[in-house]
């Protein structure tokens, strides 16, 4: 008899270890069964579906009559590439399971790892699930039966890492998704904007501490009702800072993400251009050897930014520009910098707004940034600064 309680015991453990196979999450689980294409499930008298919208058994995660997109990102016949903090998709469906694939697009190191951000229907975007990608894989989603809408984002930003996500299926079916804001923000900015650190500490960059949901940016369009198209890369300055000058926060303006360099046509214009930028300048321009240093750093980053309002206004007709600063303790050096930018490029509709800085909370995340609690402060007066320039 023995052997057969240590076989069962062998098998217990055997499926113990499938059922944990891939798990790797804050709040959820990277799923690798096969997914699931479900026929027509039959609609419960509790589901209120609109009867003159389409539906459908099986779709493509690229198709725009049941998929609606977030931000810039590179859209392949086979899939949606999340690259830029917070890009991503909306699904809508009637069911009980959705099921995401996903590839990477290379082995990333752990602290590089993507990380995924999935809300279900009017979850808050603190209390989703968040999923770790650290190799190509299933995410799968289980909620009620009923009528569900669902929100994937990428959590961490597009210079560390992206990911495709390559096909969406559900045990029921979906449903035509007509989701829209009429209100666009789209946000320019470094590593503040795309989120770094904002939930870690010390010296130490992990994917796992970056939480573009809950940037200052991304705050503040969830409270405008608007949607938010986040352009934004760590490290990257107006002009130049000191440690790597190839990309630069205005070269992101032309292009469809950080790692393509094919040119970026707009489907749609946004009313406000958010820019925050200079951050990584400042200590460019305080390292400068004398005074006459000084004054042609500060010269350089005043046409570089002057130059980036201009190329704003020629790609965007009629757009809004609010020129934002100082959540790194960067105002003092950077804003007469900036306001002089302002009355050079001479552009309509430019504003200028100092948010709250991270050194005034006594509280810093990862390598002196900004955590959440300088994002949410920040992102109430960027929000009440939108409301009176725009009417909103």
């Amino acid at each position: 008899m023995h052997w057969h309680k240590r076989l069962l015991c062998a098998v217990l453990s055997v499926l113990f270890c499938l059922l944990c196979a891939g798990c790797d999450m804050g709040g959820g689980q990277n799923q690798v069964d096969t997914p699931t294409v479900g026929t027509t499930a039959p609609a419960g008298d509790n589901l209120h579906v609109d009867p003159n919208l389409k539906t459908q058994d099986r779709i493509s995660v690229t198709d725009g009559m049941f998929v609606h997109t977030y931000g810039r990102m590179d859209k392949e016949a086979d899939g949606l590439w999340l690259e830029y903090t917070a890009t991503g998709f909306s699904v809508k469906f009637v069911g009980t399971k959705l099921n995401l694939t996903y590839v990477l697009e290379e082995s990333y190191p752990e602290n590089f790892t993507p990380y995924i951000t999935v809300v279900v229907d009017d979850e808050s975007y603190e209390e989703a699930s968040y999923y770790a990608c650290p190799k190509d894989g299933i995410i799968s989603v289980e909620t009620d039966e009923g009528y569900h809408t669902v929100r994937v984002y990428k959590r961490s930003e597009g210079q560390r890492s992206r990911v495709k996500i390559t096909g969406v299926y559900t045990n029921g079916y979906f449903v035509e998704n007509k989701e829209h804001s009429e209100r666009l923000i789209e946000f320019f900015g470094d590593s503040i904007t795309a989120g770094y650190g904002n939930r870690g500490f010390g010296s130490s960059f992990y994917t796992k501490d970056q939480d573009g949901l809950t940037t200052y940016a991304f705050l503040a369009a969830q409270k405008l009702n608007a949607e938010a198209s986040v352009v934004a890369a760590s490290g990257k300055a107006i002009n130049l800072n000191m440690w790597n000058g190839d990309i630069k926060i205005p070269h992101l303006l032309n292009y469809t993400t950080f790692s393509n360099a094919s040119p970026y046509v707009p489907e749609r214009i946004p009313q406000v251009v958010v820019i925050n930028g200079g951050a990584n300048d400042m200590p460019y321009i305080n390292q400068a050897i004398n005074e006459a240093d000084a004054k042609a750093r500060e010269e350089a980053f005043v046409e570089a930014y002057a130059q980036f309002l201009k190329d704003i206004a020629e790609k965007y007709a009629g757009t809004t520009i609010l020129c934002c600063t100082n959540m790194m303790g960067e105002g003092s050096v950077v804003k007469p910098l900036i306001e002089e930018a302002i009355t050079r490029a001479a552009v309509e509709n430019v504003h200028l707004l100092t948010l709250p800085s991270a050194y005034q909370d006594g509280t810093l995340g990862a390598d002196g940034h900004p955590t959440v609690v300088t994002h949410k402060k920040a992102a109430v007066v960027l929000e009440e600064k939108i409301r009176e320039i725009m009417g909103w």
